[in-house]
């Protein structure tokens, strides 16, 4: 999944900030130059690891878990998931939509819509990995590989070259 967010941020956007995975590797406080590709790799692993471990742990027994067991109760385990599923897109404007540039906060209707979509079938994603196991670990694992893939994206096809 996160390949495919990749492919078509690159596809609309290319480089420019519209393309979320620019914008969220803006963020990213990295060093001007680096000394070779194992300082690069040490980077890379840092910032992929941290958000492997915590992003995944934290949004899935809350959106997978807690949102949804409390929704399912109500409403049923269908749509329960679309309203955890839909909480969790909501939310990752956060990471991209409602930017800061220039020094003023700026909204990108269009890029933000796709994003958001992005987002909700990614959190599907994981509500099936849930659901088909029966447990939120499988979310967790889910959740951990598409930022991990997000990072290598933003590390070897977005940021410059090491030198």
């Amino acid at each position: 999944m996160s390949t495919f967010v990749w492919w078509a941020g690159d596809r609309l956007y290319g480089s420019e900030i519209s393309n979320w995975y620019v914008y969220i590797s803006q963020s990213y406080d990295l060093p001007a130059s680096f000394s070779g590709a194992q300082e690069y790799l040490m980077y890379f692993l840092v910032f992929a690891g941290t958000s492997m471990v915590f992003s995944p742990i934290g949004e899935e027994i809350l959106y997978r878990g807690f949102i949804h067991r409390c929704f399912s109760e109500k409403y049923g385990d269908k749509k329960a998931a679309y309203i955890d599923n839909w909480a969790f897109a909501l939310t990752h404007l956060a990471h991209f939509g409602i930017i800061y540039q220039a020094g003023q906060w700026e909204i990108l209707w269009i890029p933000a819509l796709v994003w958001v979509a992005l987002m909700s079938r990614a959190a599907r994603l994981f509500s099936t990995c849930r659901r088909g196991s029966n447990s939120v670990w499988t979310a967790v694992i889910a959740h951990a590989g598409f930022n991990l893939a997000m990072n290598y994206f933003i590390f070897y096809h977005i940021l410059p070259p090491v030198s």
